[in-house]
């Protein structure tokens, strides 16, 4: 007969195997089965219970091979972790796609905010996150690795290497320290990269090196029109060297190191095209003295990418500029219909009409609540011209419109026909509270509404596409979208407020 000690330590034994074997073996089989070619398989490794509190993690994928920053039409995947590890799998939606991780929980955690990797079909991946670090095993984890590295590279490093940059530097010497600090930052990340270069396949590899030199390029145009403000006195000098150094970059921004396949599908590559046609709009269209337009017209970068490139390259550059653009130039609705006639690609015309539909449609049912709790409805302004201000605590543009428009709303605070509301993409209530009540961001005479905490997930502010703060909207008497890129009052553009106000008045 079998002691009880003895059984005891036999069945003690047998638990310590299945701690120690079976999280390896369920790895294992996560690693070498067979997954659907649909979906990416996940599993969730959190290192203590308590990290799991009020977790989830979200993936956002582009649609379509619409890969670019400036796009916010994506399939989003939210999962909440009820405990140490969560298995499910993500949906893609080509072979090898485009999306974001955004890991949240309220105890501490490493940083996962929206960092962008490439999902390939048959990839089975183990998130390890722990207190201090998010790491990756499983098939396919070499990608997510390297670009983990690369998104966690700290760019502000740059700046403290090499030559001091000094406020008394003349503007060439100011422009070429920071291409040379941009230039080693690039070198860095390329450094990253050739580390995992057998460990990834040829088209992930150059996917990667795109978007690398996508992004140096963008910085570089970046460099130009934003390190050198402090010489903005100086307009009609500044100019001119400002000039002549994009005219230098321009042959070295032309790059035969990718395939044109890989240009195209690239996240970072055509979003730097683009910046760069508007950059050249920006220069060539600058009123005399003045450093350089912020009211430059969508016309010039429209035309730009038109003359400049031929094709599928410019069907995305299309697409980008009016993704990018829609919310800002107030012209751009009437090139619409030649766009949507230029492009052939099916899934960039097709993202294109959409744009096009919304930029005239009924304007969307929204239900948002003041700060009493009062539910406000689009229906409530029925007859009234409705004028919206989206902004966020902390949004430095945001605020300086705010406090161009107090003058242009007080001009209007009598007329019961117009409605001046301003909608916060705030996440924290209080916060939202407590700057309304400064008066920072809104007028006396405005309605201030918010999204729940909802922030950009709010279903209206994902219904208008919204890439950047402010953003003003104008919808008519009768419900219908007027503009969604109002000509925008500003103290860097003359007589822009009477300019607002006499777009406004041909609606009341």
């Amino acid at each position: 007969m079998m002691s009880l000690p003895y059984f005891f330590k036999k069945t003690l034994l047998l638990v310590l195997f299945a701690i120690v074997l079976f999280p390896l073996a369920t790895e294992a089989r996560l690693e070498n089965s067979k997954p659907d070619q649909s979906f990416v398989f996940v599993r969730i490794v959190l290192n203590n219970n308590d990290m799991a509190k009020d977790a989830t993690i979200t993936f956002e994928m582009c649609i379509n091979d619409i890969n670019t920053s400036y796009s916010k039409d994506l399939n989003v995947y939210q999962y909440p972790l009820n405990g140490p590890i969560t298995t499910f799998k993500v949906p893609l939606n080509s072979a090898i796609n485009y999306g974001t991780i955004n890991f949240s929980s309220s105890s501490p955690h490493p940083s996962l905010h929206k960092s962008l990797y490439l999902f390939e079909k048959g990839d089975s991946i183990v998130i390890h996150i722990n207190a201090d670090e998010i790491t990756f095993s499983g098939k396919g984890n070499e990608k997510y690795s390297c670009l983990t590295k690369l998104n966690q590279k700290d760019h502000g490093e740059v700046y403290n290497l090499g030559n001091p940059i000094t406020p008394d530097m003349q503007q060439g010497e100011l422009i070429q320290s920071y291409f040379d600090k941009e230039h080693l930052f690039y070198q860095q990340k390329l450094e990253i990269l050739t580390r995992y270069r057998h460990q990834l396949g040829d088209e992930i590899y150059f996917l990667i090196g795109a978007d690398l030199w996508g992004a140096y390029n963008d910085r570089l145009t970046t460099v130009l029109y934003s390190k050198s403000i402090p010489y903005r006195k100086r307009a009609n000098k500044w100019h001119d060297i400002v000039e002549k150094a994009y005219q230098d970059l321009q042959s070295k921004m032309d790059t035969n190191k990718f395939s044109r396949n890989i240009l195209l599908r690239s996240y970072r590559y055509c979003d730097f095209l683009y910046k760069r046609a508007k950059f050249a709009t920006i220069l060539t269209s600058r009123p005399e003295g003045q450093y350089y337009n912020l009211n430059y017209p969508f016309k010039g970068v429209f035309e730009r990418i038109k003359d400049k490139y031929k094709g599928i390259i410019n069907d995305k550059l299309i697409l980008i500029s009016f993704l990018a653009e829609r919310n800002r130039r107030s012209d751009i609705n009437q090139y619409y219909i030649n766009a949507i006639a230029d492009i052939s690609e099916n899934n960039f015309k097709a993202a294109l009409q959409t744009l096009a539909e919304l930029s005239s449609s009924n304007a969307f049912p929204f239900e948002l609540s003041d700060e009493k709790g009062t539910v406000h409805k689009l229906s409530d302004f029925s007859g009234k011209l409705l004028i919206m201000d989206f902004w966020f605590t902390g949004c430095s543009g945001c605020s300086a419109l705010a406090e161009q428009m107090k003058p242009i709303i007080a001009s209007y605070k009598k007329n019961p026909n117009i409605v001046f509301v301003t909608v916060s993409v705030d996440r924290d209530k209080k916060t939202w509270i407590k700057s309304i009540r400064e008066g920072k961001y809104s007028s006396p005479h405005e309605l201030n509404l918010f999204t729940d905490g909802l922030a950009t997930n709010h279903p209206m502010v994902r219904h208008y596409k919204i890439t950047g703060f402010p953003f003003l909207l104008i919808i008519s008497k009768k419900g219908k979208v007027i503009s969604t890129a109002p000509p925008r009052p500003s103290k860097n553009i003359p007589d822009s407020d009477n300019t607002f106000k006499e777009f406004i008045n041909q609606y009341l």
